[in-house]
């Protein structure tokens, strides 16, 4: 009987290896193919996961602040001018912010990704209304965990975009969502926080519910 040659027989093990291996890279491309093209076509949901994050640090930084500080909450060691405020003040939702700044790992997480009109601060002096995504609920409590504390900065309020300043919010002066933010989002949505440290992206059609769990009238809002 007739035997193949040693080289013969070792390269045909060989080619034999390279086939089964090309074979396993095959079939988890086939595995790894769609998986990138949902991460791809999915850009807006994965921004929101983003922004969910940066209010949820910001809650974080709110809630250390206030054990520094006997309790007292962000909102709450701001003078009573700006509680009871009905101007235009710009520069008050900065003023805010920067109260916990060092709470924060870095002062960019107060910036959404898909901000294209802000830019994340490098220092916390430096930190105005063009490094801020969010807005600041100057009228919280403490009395729940639907107490809201920010959200995403492009509302609507009576169907206009909110201007930077200080804005009250009640029945008849109904919020909404510009697509400014979540443009990636079929209906109009944002990203709000809450004081049991929970942020929850709130379509349009939630946003007046949101608002009469806060009890009271009015909700005085801090837009930068």
């Amino acid at each position: 009987m007739r035997t193949l040659p040693r080289n013969v027989v070792v390269y045909g093990f060989t080619l034999i290896e390279l086939l089964c291996i090309a074979a396993i890279f095959a079939v988890l491309l086939l595995f790894l193919i769609p998986t990138t093209t949902n991460r791809r076509g999915r850009p807006g949901r994965d921004v929101t996961v983003a922004c969910m994050n940066n209010q949820r640090q910001i809650v974080l930084g709110e809630m250390l602040y206030a054990s520094d500080n006997n309790g007292a909450q962000v909102w709450r060691s701001l003078s009573k001018r700006f509680q009871t405020s009905t101007s235009q003040d710009p520069n008050l939702a900065a003023n805010y912010f920067r109260r916990f700044t060092n709470y924060l790992e870095s002062p960019g997480g107060f910036v959404c990704p898909t901000d294209k009109s802000r830019t994340a601060a490098t220092s916390v002096a430096q930190i105005a209304n063009s490094n801020l995504s969010y807005f600041a609920h100057l009228s919280a409590t403490e009395d729940g965990p639907t107490s809201l504390l920010t959200g995403d900065r492009h509302l609507r309020i009576t169907g206009t975009t909110a201007a930077p300043g200080v804005h009250w919010v009640d029945t008849n002066n109904p919020i909404g969502w510009t697509k400014e933010l979540h443009s990636g989002i079929k209906q109009p949505a944002g990203v709000m926080s809450f004081a049991d440290g929970h942020t929850e992206l709130v379509k349009e059609e939630r946003m007046s519910a949101v608002v009469q769990r806060q009890g009271g009238d009015k909700l005085l809002l801090a837009i930068p």
